[in-house]
């Protein structure tokens, strides 16, 4: 025999390991996958049909061709149908495979079409192949219509891998330009030694190559939901930017710490593993990444509004359905967000600002993105002002007015920052104060503030009128702040004050927050000679030990409980509401406490209050808070 078939045997032992592999690793869950197992099996059989055309071809019987017939039309059968499933394949990769129509696809399959004919009817016409008169098998006119088929879909291919380049990453190029040479190069040389069939076994190293890079995705890979990580996403998502084109569907499931500690990570995990299965499952065109903490992306090419549209459709209906299996189905909340780019998004940080937004409500939400990110622009703006006030000691404090109900006096004011701009207006405290917390700079704020009062309380001798402290808010950091005391008593001592002229208030979800760290803090305090205040008592946990681990001296009651009792503007309202606070006021007294409460408004309201015994009442009835001097002269009318 002639023909050495070595190449033939390792180019199957390549491919076996490689079907192995893949069905071990990855199976057949996505297309790809798919397409590349055919293009193994079709190298496969091309290199079994290749050893038996080896043989069947030194049998010289002049009268009988058929096994010659059906193996080397076979052969090339196969042969012919491998650089067609590769542009397949590539389309499915490159995630251009949904803007090819029908039409096209079919089309793209002409030359393979065109070969099985050629092979089929070849028995009669002797085109493609024939035998001479000794029975040698010999290349036909038309035979070089499958190497034109061949270098056509080639071409194909170089032209997809080149105008969807930023779709791979280098060495993903690579791998491509090694598979497409290991094709071209063995044709060359079978060409020049016809009896040594090397190609079918430069093809299986080329697909093993491909195995190992694009078909293994370890590295890439979420090894809980089985989809693309959060590392592909940003190499993936910058290169989409760079292109300048795509959509990025964001799905954020809520509450994915709650589900940890309630059901535990093992059905936790399962639960994700279900939501990602059928997300990657939704379009063929956009990939599925799974960005952690429950967020994902589906990103893609570009797609129109109304697709856009049915997409996210689909999503809520699907999520109006329970997930889970076995012991534990749930409904899952989700927010979905659409961002094209470049319209919607045009930078990385943007796009990661969407992606990694924290889940705030416990509800599913269509987000517009454009929402989000002003949203972002704005807290950007007001951490500029909260630096530049800082820098230029821009903050003011004004004092709401605290009324005594035994002396009827103004005894004491509670202090409150007030952030302006020209351009922005007015920055309500509950919008630059977290942002202040989340980003350090409530530290020096606090400090700032605290200046400011001791130096009011100095500089004007409050104390000559009737002003016995003020009130100073502390916010959750700098209860954990171990330096706060040393920080208060120089700042005191600079203004010979006294420390029982500032009383501490302390937010009731803040005293329910890390207790050690906030007990040391208070416990340094009260020992240099500071007085407490539970404030907003009514709006957060209501956790009583709190109460009585820390000193306080004065229990703030929330507006909200004294509006459900008397709204002030309808008058009465609830009745359990009123007992409510007649019991808590009650209650407050017979455990030492003096009680205060906010959101006084109408006389009705203060009657009320001074009928249960609330010591101090504090409201728009008596005063808003009001600038330093403005303050003054108020005190010193209402307590002439």
């Amino acid at each position: 025999m002639l023909y050495n078939i070595d190449f033939n045997i390792a180019a199957i032992a390549v491919l076996l390991f490689a079907t192995v592999y893949l069905f071990c690793n990855k199976g057949l869950a996505r297309h790809t996958n798919k397409v590349y197992f055919l293009i193994l099996i079709s190298c496969l059989i091309s290199s079994v049909t290749d050893i038996c055309c080896a043989y069947v071809n030194t049998w010289h019987d002049p009268q009988n061709h058929f096994l010659q017939d059906f193996f080397n039309g076979f052969y090339m059968s196969v042969h012919i149908l491998m650089p067609w499933l590769v542009v397949i394949y590539l389309l499915y990769e490159l995630k251009v495979v949904s803007r090819i129509g029908k039409l096209q696809l079919f089309l793209s399959a002409i030359p393979v079409l065109c070969g099985l004919v050629l092979n089929l009817t070849n028995p009669f016409t002797r085109l493609a192949f024939f035998y001479d008169s000794q029975g040698n098998y010999v290349r036909g006119k038309l035979f070089i219509l499958f190497y034109a088929a061949a270098v056509f879909y080639l071409v194909c291919a170089v032209f997809l891998a080149f105008k969807y380049r930023v779709e791979l990453s280098r060495g993903k190029r690579a791998i491509l330009v090694f598979l497409m040479a290991s094709s071209i190069a063995p044709v060359i040389i079978q060409a020049v030694f016809p009896y040594v069939p090397i190609e079918g076994f430069c093809q299986s190293l080329g697909l093993l190559g491909l195995l190992f890079t694009l078909e293994d995705r370890g590295e890439i890979i979420n090894p809980v939901t089985r989809v693309y990580n959060r590392s592909a996403f940003l190499e993936a998502s910058e290169r989409r930017i760079e292109k300048n084109s795509g959509l990025a569907l964001a799905v954020k499931i809520s509450n994915i710490q709650y589900y940890n500690s309630a059901i535990g990570v093992y059905y936790t995990n399962e639960l994700l593993r279900e939501v990602a299965g059928w997300l990657d499952k939704r379009r063929d065109d956009l990939a599925c990444y799974d960005c952690l903490n429950g967020n994902f992306v589906l990103l893609g090419d570009h797609m129109d509004r109304e697709r856009v549209a049915d997409l996210k459709r689909e999503v809520f209906r699907r999520f109006n359905e329970p997930f889970g299996k076995r012991v534990f189905r749930t409904l899952l909340s989700v927010q979905v967000c659409a961002m094209h780019i470049p319209g919607d998004i045009s930078s990385m940080e943007k796009l990661m600002l969407i992606v990694d937004r924290a889940f705030k409500e416990n509800h599913s939400e269509d987000l517009d993105v454009r929402q989000v990110l002003s949203g972002h622009e704005r807290r950007v703006q007001v951490e500029r002002l909260i630096n530049e006030a800082l820098e230029n000691r821009a903050f003011k404090v004004y004092y709401q007015p605290i009324y005594d109900t035994a002396t009827g006096k103004v005894r004491s004011a509670e202090a409150l920052l007030r952030l302006t701009d020209p351009e922005l207006g007015s920055i309500p405290p509950d919008e630059f104060i977290p942002i202040a917390e989340q980003n350090g700079s409530i530290i020096d704020i606090g400090a700032f503030v605290f200046d400011s009062v001791c130096r009011f309380y100095q500089e004007k001798d409050l104390k000559s009128l009737g002003i016995d402290y003020l009130e100073v808010n502390l916010s959750v950091v700098q209860c954990m702040n171990r330096e706060l005391t040393e920080s208060f008593l120089k700042t005191i001592k600079r203004y010979n004050l006294p420390a029982d002229c500032v009383n501490l208030e302390i937010t009731e979800s803040a005293a329910a927050g890390s207790k050690n760290a906030l007990l040391a803090t208070v416990g340094d305090l009260k020992e240099a000679g500071f007085s407490f205040s539970l404030d907003d008592y009514g709006t957060g946990y209501s956790n009583y030990s709190y109460m009585f681990d820390i000193p306080f001296s004065i229990i703030k009651l929330d507006k909200t409980i004294l509006w459900s009792a008397i709204d002030p503007k309808k008058g009465p309202a609830s009745r359990n509401a009123g007992l409510l606070i007649s019991n808590t006021v009650r209650m407050m007294h017979e455990m030492g406490y003096k009680v205060l409460v906010e959101g006084v408004e109408t006389a009705e309201q203060k009657i009320f209050l001074e009928n249960l015994g609330c010591e101090y009442l504090q409201g728009f009835y008596f005063s808003k808070p009001i600038p330093q001097n403005t303050f003054t002269d108020f005190v010193r009318v209402v307590n002439a």
